[in-house]
């Protein structure tokens, strides 16, 4: 079985997913994938081609310059998009090859990078903006960035009526492991 988790950036998918891995799911964290494929010489190459040196410390990409680069200017994010995920895709498609595994793909991109089409169910993580917003705060990033984050992304309405099954975060963890639980026995039984 391989589930898609999705939801808005800091609704939960992390905890969410952790509570998966604790039943017995393997996870592909989608952030990570990307990570890994930054340090790909072929990817920093077309990237610094595409934007500058003006994204590199110490002849490496960072993520920070990059993001504050390409969340302000919608036409850097989609070429960002254009080279990094088919490298993303590629290396996803390679690790859901053992079959004897379940798996969660955990992405808030998960339907721009069409990887929902490689997952049997979609889950959403669905949090309230205030939360997410406080949580990005929590984390150190300014309004500014925040409120562009939020603009690359789908509403809240939009990822829930895309999905099989909506996890409401906004109780406490034994609410999401409930959740969870329930929709576990639902997924197996169906």
């Amino acid at each position: 079985m391989i589930i898609g988790l999705t939801g808005r950036i800091a609704s939960g998918k992390n905890e969410v997913a952790k509570l998966l891995a604790d039943r017995g799911f393997e996870i592909i964290d989608v952030d990570c994938v990307g990570h890994e494929s930054l340090t790909d010489p072929a990817t920093v190459k077309r990237l610094t081609s595409l934007f500058g040196s003006v994204i590199l410390i110490n002849n490496e990409i960072s993520r920070l310059k990059l993001s504050e680069l390409v969340f302000s200017d919608k036409s850097k994010l989609k070429q960002l998009e254009t080279v990094l995920h088919p490298v993303m895709v590629e290396k996803i498609k390679s690790i859901i090859q053992d079959t004897s595994k379940s798996f969660v793909i955990n992405a808030a991109i998960l339907y721009e990078m069409k990887l929902d089409l490689l997952c049997d169910e979609i889950w959403v993580v669905d949090t309230p903006d205030a939360d997410i917003i406080q949580r990005l705060r929590n984390k150190g990033l300014s309004d500014d960035h925040i409120q562009s984050r939020l603009e690359t992304q789908m509403s809240r309405n939009e990822y829930s009526q895309r999905a099989d099954r909506v996890i409401r975060n906004k109780g406490s963890l034994l609410d999401l492991k409930q959740q969870i639980d329930a929709y576990l026995d639902e997924a197996i039984n169906n």
